[in-house]
C-alpha cells in the first residue's frame, strides 16, 4: 500500500513539473517574431477614414535610357518606405527587444507606383523587413518605371525656336546685298542648305510622328518654306534685273551679253564724196542711240526689279515677324494631351 502511494504521488509531481514547464514564457527574440507571425496581419491598417500614411524618407533614382524620339524614360528608384500598424506593438517589459526581423510576406506591405508610368514594377530589396516595437515598419524597395516625358515650353525656344529666328533674321537682313554680282543668290542657297543639315541632324533627336508630337516640327518645315520661296524670289528678280525678262528657255532679245566688248564698227575708208561722209556720220548716230536704249533698257529693268524686290522684302519681314509672334504664343500656350486608355473604345 505505501510502495502504491509513491508511485501516486510520483505522478502528481511529474504532472506538476510538466504543467509549470507548459505555463513559463518564451520570450527570445525569435519567439516574439513567431507571436507577431501567427496574428497574420495581412491586410492593410485599418483607420476611419481608410486612409494610409506611407512615409519615404530616403530615395534613389538612376536613369537607365532615355527615348528622346518617343519621350520615354526608363528609370530605376530605389526608396526606402515607413508606415505604422499598432497591432504589431509589443511590450517591452516582457520582451525585451527595441525591433525584431519579419518576413515580406507574413505582414502588409504597401504598393508603391509611378503615376505618369506606362509600366511599373515594384520588388522587395529584400526578403525580410524590420519592425519597431512602437509598430513601426521599415523596408526597401525597388521600382522600374517607364514614364512619358513632358516637354517644357521654356526649352524648344531657347534651343530650337531662337536659332531659326536667327536664320530667318540673317535671311531678311541679306536683301541689303545687291541684285547683280550672285553674292545674294548664294548666301541665300548656303543658308537653306545649312537648315537643311540642321533638320537632318535634329531629325534623330526630336520625337517622332505621334499623337503628342511636338509642334516645333512644323514650325520647321514652314521655317524652311520661308528660306525657298525667299531664295527663289531672290532668283527670279536677280533674271528680271539682268535681262528684263522672266522667260527662262531663252535670252531676250536686243541685249548684249556682260562679258562681251562692245566695238565700234569702224574701219578707215577713205572719203570721196559728201555722200559717203554722211552715212558714216549716221552709222556712228545709229550705233550710239543703239547703245544709250540698251543703257536705258537695263537701268529701267534694274530699277523695276529693285521695286520688286523692296516690295517683297517689307512683306517677307512682315510675315515673318507676324509669324514668330504667333508661334511663340501657340508654344506657351500649347498642351499636349493624351488619352492612354483610348484603346478601349
Amino acid at each position: 500500500m505505501l510502495r502504491f502511494l509513491r508511485k501516486w504521488k510520483a505522478l502528481f509531481l511529474l504532472s506538476l513539473l510538466t504543467v509549470g514547464c507548459g505555463d513559463a514564457v518564451c520570450t527570445s527574440r525569435r519567439c516574439l517574431a513567431e507571436m507577431l507571425i501567427k496574428k497574420g496581419l495581412l491586410s492593410q491598417p485599418q483607420t476611419e477614414n481608410c486612409a494610409h500614411v506611407i512615409k519615404v524618407p530616403f530615395i534613389e533614382y538612376q536613369t537607365l535610357a532615355v527615348d528622346t524620339k518617343n519621350l520615354r524614360l526608363i528609370s530605376r528608384l530605389q526608396a526606402r518606405l515607413e508606415w505604422s500598424d499598432p497591432e504589431l506593438k509589443w511590450n517591452t517589459s516582457v520582451y525585451d527587444y527595441e525591433d525584431v526581423v519579419l518576413p515580406v510576406g507574413k505582414v502588409w506591405t504597401p504598393e508603391i507606383l509611378v503615376t505618369n508610368g506606362i509600366e511599373s514594377t515594384m520588388k522587395h530589396n529584400s526578403k525580410d523587413l524590420l519592425v519597431l516595437s512602437d509598430g513601426t515598419l521599415r523596408h526597401s524597395v525597388v521600382i522600374n518605371a517607364e514614364v512619358n516625358l513632358s516637354i517644357k515650353p521654356t526649352n524648344p525656344f531657347i534651343t530650337l525656336l531662337m536659332p531659326s529666328i536667327l536664320i530667318l533674321l540673317a535671311d531678311i537682313v541679306s536683301f541689303a546685298l545687291p541684285l547683280g554680282g550672285g553674292e545674294r543668290n548664294c548666301f541665300k542657297v548656303t543658308l537653306v542648305l545649312s537648315f537643311t543639315v540642321f533638320l537632318n541632324i535634329l531629325n534623330d533627336v526630336l520625337p517622332g510622328d505621334s499623337s503628342c508630337s511636338p509642334i516645333i516640327r512644323t514650325h520647321f518645315c514652314i521655317c524652311l518654306v520661308f528660306l525657298v520661296f525667299s531664295m527663289l524670289v531672290s532668283l527670279v528678280l536677280t533674271r528680271l534685273a539682268k535681262d528684263g525678262s522672266l522667260i527662262f528657255c531663252c535670252g531676250s532679245k536686243g541685249t548684249v551679253p556682260d562679258n562681251t566688248e562692245v566695238k565700234a564698227d569702224v574701219s578707215v575708208v577713205q572719203i570721196s564724196s559728201p555722200e559717203e561722209d554722211g552715212g558714216m556720220l549716221k552709222r556712228v548716230v545709229n550705233f550710239l542711240e543703239a547703245v544709250d536704249a540698251d543703257t536705258l533698257k537695263k537701268d529701267r529693268d534694274l530699277k523695276f526689279a529693285n521695286n520688286l524686290d523692296k516690295t517683297f522684302f517689307w512683306f517677307y519681314s512682315i510675315g515673318a515677324t507676324m509669324y514668330f509672334i504667333a508661334m511663340i504664343i501657340v508654344m506657351v500656350k500649347y498642351r499636349c494631351v493624351v488619352n492612354h486608355f483610348e484603346f478601349w473604345y
